[in-house]
């Protein structure tokens, strides 16, 4: 009985996560690790997703309010689930991280309205300095 109540703590903590849900897809595992111990540290409930097929899934199963995709993500590129998500949900915040953002790139971004292109070569802390300001900008726009 004791094990049970502390699974179902457990599975509350999950769902109620003070800072919301954030699914990661990118190739490189160690990047994606390092994303997901900086975002669980702020709160974060983390989801890391290996393919867009699986982002899009783990999005809509824990109603993400962000997504941070690899641009080059094998099978399937992070525009392309970028694309799908923002269909399945509107409000979503899209962070697209790829190696040096061409202009192309950011006119890609705005066509499938992603949040923010962010180069990888800038690390984590570039993502989630964007995301901070995604948020700040939000609220400002609220009030």
């Amino acid at each position: 009985m004791e094990r049970q109540r502390l699974r179902l703590d457990q599975l509350h903590a999950h769902w109620s996560a003070p800072s919301g849900h954030i699914v990661i897809a990118h190739h490189d595992g160690e990047y994606a690790a390092e994303l997901h111990e900086r975002f669980a540290e702020r709160g974060y409930a983390v989801h890391l997703a290996r393919s867009g097929d699986q982002a899009r899934f783990l999005a809509r199963r824990f109603r993400a309010a962000t997504a941070v995709l690899d641009s080059e993500m094998p099978f399937e590129s992070g525009w392309l689930t970028a694309d799908k998500m923002r269909r399945d949900n509107p409000s979503v915040t899209i962070i697209l991280v790829t190696p040096v953002p061409t202009f192309e790139d950011r006119q890609l971004a705005e066509f499938i309205h992603a949040s923010a292109v962010v180069d990888r070569l800038d690390g984590p802390e570039a993502v989630a300095a964007q995301l901070d300001e995604l948020e700040w900008a939000d609220c400002v726009g609220r009030s």
